[in-house]
């Protein structure tokens, strides 16, 4: 099945995220084939995909500023794409890692550290899960310690409204 092509006068990939959940709220913008965990499909419609970033946006504009960086800590899925596309909405740099093994953690925290310092990041944005599993990496990675952790499944993104635009940082 053919894609209808990007709406004329977009700019920006969350300008086209808007006018389609404009126009096709109810049409599907991805769908996840899990095999592993929970087998099944997971789908969202473009009124959900701009519902869930908006939703992103407006839980890091309260808490870090436009430009600053943003660890992604998910697993493969539909919350990885949520979170990157509200990173893109709030002007927030996306830096997208893949959560530490707890049973090799030894193996697989330095790789993450070293992605965290290099990137400097200001907030680490995850699912309540994995976030409740920091205390066991926080002791361990300093670069972590630092930031602030935001969980982003489970937002109510049916209460928020566009959020508040922030100007770049001046330098």
């Amino acid at each position: 099945m053919a894609r209808p092509p990007a709406p004329h006068g977009a700019l920006t990939l969350i300008e086209v995220l808007d006018r389609r959940a404009a126009s096709t709220p109810d049409d599907l913008a991805f769908t996840y084939l899990d095999f592993e965990v929970r087998p099944g499909e997971r789908t969202l419609s473009y009124a959900q995909l701009a519902a869930g970033t908006r939703a992103v946006a407006a839980r890091l504009a309260d808490h870090v500023t436009s430009g600053e960086r943003a660890l992604l800590l998910y697993p493969p899925g539909l919350d990885y794409i949520v979170a990157f596309l509200g990173c893109l909405r709030a002007g927030v740099i996306a830096v997208p890692a893949y959560p530490p093994d707890l049973a090799r953690l030894a193996r697989t925290l330095p790789r993450l550290r070293a992605i965290a310092a290099d990137a400097e990041i200001g907030v680490v944005l995850t699912t309540r899960p994995i976030a409740g599993l920091a205390d066991a990496m926080l002791a361990q990675a300093p670069e972590l310690a630092q930031a602030r952790w935001l969980p982003t499944d489970g937002l109510d993104d049916r209460r928020v409204g566009v959020p508040r635009q922030r100007r770049p940082p001046t330098h």
